[in-house]
């Protein structure tokens, strides 16, 4: 893309603004610190922060211009720059003043080394006060008339012009998009009974189809049958119309077979709804069209339908939009339409109908058609592109040409899309633009986005409120607006993703502060040196692929994103060195097995992921890292000891570790810091500041933690000494002992280390207690969803579980002692049915157990899945034919087990597996012998042989 077109979308990003109110915190941070102490430079930083608010205003005066100069917008690129560079600056200084602070020196040598610092800060905010003077003059010496200089034409920066499409449309013309008619034909079917007007919205992308799909419903014969040509109004939607003007637009539509020339004389809004509610009437049904509706104000959308509000029952509105927030307003879940891109085949249908003639072979056009990313618009692009220049451009070439260079008219995607973009806070955009690190076409998770932000500063802090849980606001408001969307590969892992061209349009916006290296584009490492943010996102890393970054010294990313473990042996040795400014750095996936000591020259470092690396242990110089607020260690499987004095970085507030490594203790004193949020493994130690007292004052404790080895906690006071009660952010809880041993203590110690109730999973393992504590029982632990009973091998009895009214997941397993499962197990409070929330219960691995009773016919009503493995004494099971959500039923390794009991197995069951349970096998699963008929209705069984077929 030339330069030209770059600055003029750049300059419209709003991205500069955001960190303006970023700075200006923490100059006054600052300057608190200096009032006292250095005057001089207190003014030296007053009058920083004064000049930058003034360029500031020149920036706004220039976003105000329709359009300006290229030479003006290079000058705010430098301001931008300016405002990063007084960032690090004042980061460094706040860094630096909490890092001398925290020594506790003597007076003397504190007022020695505070003075030594700031001789040092002086000079550089100097420096910088002079830079930005140099800046303000060149900016106001702009005259009016340079600064609205016009700029060449096709640049991205012109609002493109509202597409007005009528109701008509060309069915021969249409592909795909047979089951999506049916669907919106459907949702505007069951409108019918209602007895008010009801809004269906088809919600998408820009260029997805929404209009043509709607054209479709509109002239659909029944749709015209049921509403009448002459009660059917095709309204288009101009972007930024208001109340007014879209209610006279109505007002016209409806009056189309005969004009009404007084409409254009209404003036106020009072008269032109007052019109309309006329015209509706309150006899006929209606269906109106609002095509590209964007007015995210609920206000405006109820002052919108007043006019509707009497009219006939059955009348229908459909909308159009792209946003999500738009369509949550004027529809509820239930009729709202999201609609999704074309296939690749469809999209070739498209390129090649465009052609005519010259049609491209499935084989050849395939690779162009993946360029659509499912947007029919692109595809009518892309084809009406290769008809008119077929002789100048070869196949490869378009291929290899990016979309926005494809086409001589450029307001037809990126521009549109910018256009939603435009329109969003300041703040929003900086983390729009951020996501363009991200891996092209591959799911991601959404709170890990999120640290990204808040370790970068993006996130604004709101009094007490968290800032992660800010940040999932910023999130899911960029998902209404669907820059983000819910990964269509992996939706239950809660994972997301980028539609192609929003990953596009977030590096086009993120031009000259991110960039991303990728494998399968080639690669021109951007000639600024103001880069801030970068990624890798190649399959294979070379150590010499970190020293091309070396340019970019200001940068505050660096990552390495490869889908698939790297080969990387080690950092180079001077990169720490290259990158003293960097907040970021994931070196997740490689082989590097240590770091190193320069890593101390990484003092504005807020996130650290060596996750899945070869690491054995960091370099005792990390504790100098004072600004560190996530470790990831998850999955590096060699790591043998945390840095010994962790308890410096008094600001970690997330430390993932990985629950099955070979960290067999805590650093000392890890209980300092109290800032935590995130420890995913604690271990608990008998030395002095290394027990499970540590946990103490860790009140911010949430999401999960496994406690390992407990142990050694040797009394109930000890285990109360950690105060899980309090803890009432954790979410999932596990506690493990080492199992082979005989300990008296530990039933005294798991009473000692009842947890808050509003925990969600609980798990026990290793546990050698006879029985288990009352608080198990506890209706008070009503929020518990999931509990695993592990390797608990003394216990002779099961908790009484019936009463926790949401638990979902049972398993209980490897308890060698239990005999018998019995009622006080189903016992729940109020005499209630036992379990009415289990949906799958599992017993696995216990070689004592032999039977199971006491289960009454109202117990265990939702119950999905029931497994039984390696229980190799069991004989009896309860009556199965109560339990009616029972879908499968896995039986396996109990070879004593004879029969199902009483009436047999219940109607609901369409899955069952029965392995290594010789008895059970002979009787029930040989076709059309023994007692067959009991199963034969049930549609999948399993034995160790395979599927059965009747």
């Amino acid at each position: 893309m030339p330069i030209v077109e770059i600055l003029s979308l750049v300059l419209g990003t709003g991205i500069t603004s955001a960190f303006l109110p970023d700075v200006a915190k923490k100059l006054v941070q600052v300057g608190r610190k200096l009032r006292s102490r250095d005057p001089e430079i207190n003014l030296k930083v007053q009058q920083l922060e004064r000049r930058l608010l003034k360029l500031q205003s020149h920036v706004d005066d220039a976003d105000n211009q329709a359009s300006i100069s290229n030479a003006y917008q290079i000058i705010i690129e430098d301001f931008k720059n300016v405002l990063l560079d007084a960032d690090d600056l004042l980061d460094k200084t706040l860094l630096e003043y909490e890092r001398i602070y925290s020594q506790q020196l003597r007076p003397a040598k504190l007022d020695k080394d505070l003075k030594a610092f700031e001789g040092k800060l002086g000079k550089e905010v100097g420096a910088m006060v002079d830079q930005v003077n140099g800046l303000a003059l060149e900016m106001e010496g702009y005259t009016i008339s340079e600064l609205s200089q016009p700029r060449p034409a096709h640049t991205f920066s012109a609002p493109p012009p509202q597409s007005h499409r009528g109701s008509m449309v060309d069915e021969r013309s249409v592909v795909g998009r047979t089951k999506d008619r049916l669907q919106v034909l459907e949702l505007v079917s069951k409108q019918r009974d209602k007895t008010a007007v009801s809004v269906v919205s088809i919600v998408g992308l820009v260029g997805i189809g929404k209009t043509t799909l709607a054209q479709l419903g509109f002239n659909d014969q029944e749709v015209v049958k049921e509403f009448g040509a002459k009660r059917m109004w095709w309204v288009s939607v101009g972007f930024g119309d208001d109340v007014l003007k879209i209610t006279k637009s109505i007002c016209e539509a409806t009056t189309k077979t005969v004009p009404d020339p007084s409409i254009a004389q209404l003036s106020t809004l009072d008269s032109v709804q007052l019109k309309l509610k006329e015209t509706v009437g309150e006899k006929d049904k209606f269906l109106l069209v609002l095509d590209g509706m964007c007015d995210e104000n609920p206000i405006n959308w109820d002052a919108l339908t007043l006019p509707f509000r009497f009219a006939a029952p059955g009348s229908v509105i459909v909308v159009t939009t792209r946003s999500h927030v738009v369509s949550s307003i004027v529809a509820d879940h239930s009729s709202t339409y999201c609609l999704g891109g074309l296939s690749d085949k469809h999209c070739l249908d498209i390129i090649n109908k465009s052609l005519m003639k010259s049609s491209l072979s499935e084989e050849s056009g395939v690779n162009i058609a993946e360029k659509c990313k499912g947007v029919p618009l692109v595809a009518k692009l892309i084809g009406s592109v290769m008809r008119l220049k077929s002789k100048e451009m070869e196949l490869d070439e378009i291929l290899r040409c990016e979309l926005w260079n494809l086409a001589e008219d450029k307001n037809l995607i990126y521009p549109v899309l910018k256009r939603s973009y435009d329109h969003l806070p300041a703040y929003l955009k900086r983390c729009f633009a951020y996501s363009s690190l991200l891996p092209r076409n591959r799911p991601f998770q959404r709170d890990d986005l999120i640290q990204l932000w808040a370790a970068e500063g993006f996130i604004q802090a709101r009094g007490t409120r968290r800032i992660e849980d800010i940040g999932i606001e910023y999130f899911d408001e960029l998902c209404s607006r669907s820059f983000f969307q819910v990964s269509s590969e992996k939706p239950c892992e809660g994972k997301y993703e980028m539609h192609g061209f929003i990953h596009d349009l977030a590096k086009i916006v993120s031009t000259n502060l991110c960039f991303s290296s990728e494998d399968t584009r080639p690669q021109v490492l951007p000639i600024s040196t103001n880069i801030r943010h970068s990624s890798i996102c190649h399959e294979q890393v070379e150590s010499g692929l970190f020293e091309e970054f070396y340019r970019y010294e200001k940068l505050r990313t660096f990552m390495l994103l490869s889908k698939y473990p790297h080969k990387l042996l080690s950092v180079p040795v001077d990169f720490f060195r290259k990158f003293p400014c960097l907040r970021v750095l994931n070196l997740s996936g490689t082989r590097i097995s240590k770091l190193s000591g320069d890593i101390k020259m990484l003092r504005h470092l807020r996130h650290l992921n060596v996750s899945g690396t070869l690491i054995i242990k960091f370099p005792q110089e990390i504790d100098q890292l004072n600004g560190l607020e996530r470790l990831n260690v998850k999955n590096c499987s060699n790591l043998e000891e945390l840095p010994e004095n962790l308890n410096k970085l008094i600001k970690l507030r997330h430390m993932d570790l990985e629950k099955l490594g070979k960290v067999n203790s805590m650093p000392v004193d890890v209980g300092k810091l109290t800032s935590l949020e995130t420890l995913t493994v604690f271990v608990v130690g008998s030395e002095r500041g290394k027990t499970i007292e540590e946990l103490k004052e860790m009140r911010c404790l949430r999401g999960s933690i496994c406690i390992k080895k407990l142990e050694k906690v040797k009394t109930i006071q000890e285990a109360k000494a950690a105060k899980l009660q309090e803890k009432q952010y954790l979410e999932e809880l596990e506690l493990r002992w080492e199992a082979n041993r005989s300990n008296t203590v530990d039933q005294a110690v798991l009473e000692g280390l009842e947890p808050h109730p509003s925990v969600l999973k609980l798990q026990i393992i290793g546990y050698c207690g006879s029985k288990f504590p009352d608080w198990m029982s506890n209706p008070l632990f009503c929020k518990l969803v999931t509990m695993n009973l592990r390797k608990c091998g003394s216990c002779t009895l099961l908790p009484s579980l019936g009463g926790l009214h949401l638990l979902k997941h049972l398993v209980i397993e490897e308890m060698k002692s239990l005999v018998t499962v019995d009622s006080p197990f189903f016992q729940s409070d109020g005499g209630q049915e036992g379990f009415p929330s289990l949906e799958t219960l599992k017993f696995s691995e216990m070689p004592a157990l032999r039977t199971w009773g006491g289960m009454e016919a109202s117990d265990m009503p939702r119950l999905r899945k029931l497994t039984i493995i390696a229980c190799k004494e069991f004989r009896n099971l309860p009556p199965l034919y109560y339990l009616a959500a029972l879908e499968e039923l896995e039986i396996d390794g109990c070879p004593k087990l004879q029969s199902f009991p009483g009436r047999g197995l219940p109607r609901s069951l369409k899955r069952l597996i029965i392995s290594e349970s010789e008895i059970l096998k002979q009787k029930y699963c040989r076709v059309n012998k023994g007692d067959w008929g009991m199963i034969r209705g049930v549609s999948h069984i399993e034995t160790e042989d395979g599927r059965i077929q009747p």
